[in-house]
């Protein structure tokens, strides 16, 4: 998967995520932001997933390093103080309903970034078949 895809996945999954259930941006400290899907803190978090779905993909053969990587990623929810700006506090209690619809993200951009796939693939199986016959 290029960068742009990966980005563009990320993105979608974490959309999707906060449209669903918008009291989860206080755990990017974005509850109180309208334009959040502009907003450095969202790019950030995205960019960090990202990191860690690479590294997931690019040792699929030890499980054990991805395991770790998305162990740290996770952790960050624990551990990050929140950004600058705010009280410097501990980011809150992420509640497991939050892991239950950020699965719930990642399902739904598979199935999207799949049919967008399949769709692209069928254009060029087209494209392909109609020089055939011209």
């Amino acid at each position: 998967m290029d960068r742009a895809t990966e980005i563009e996945y990320c993105r979608n999954v974490f959309e999707t995520m906060f449209k669903r259930e918008p009291r989860f941006l206080r755990v990017i400290d974005l509850q109180e932001c309208e334009e959040w899907k502009i907003h450095a803190n969202f790019r950030i978090h995205i960019r960090q997933f990202c990191d860690m779905l690479s590294d997931v993909i690019k040792y699929l053969n030890d499980p054990q390093l991805c395991l770790n990587s998305i162990r740290e990623f996770g952790s960050s929810y624990a551990s990050e103080p929140s950004p600058e700006g705010s009280r410097n506090s501990p980011r809150p209690h992420v509640s497991s309903a939050f892991w239950e619809t950020f699965i719930f993200a990642l399902n739904n951009a598979a199935k999207d970034m799949q049919v967008e796939t399949s769709s692209r693939s069928s254009e060029v199986s087209f494209v392909f078949q109609k020089k055939e016959y011209f």
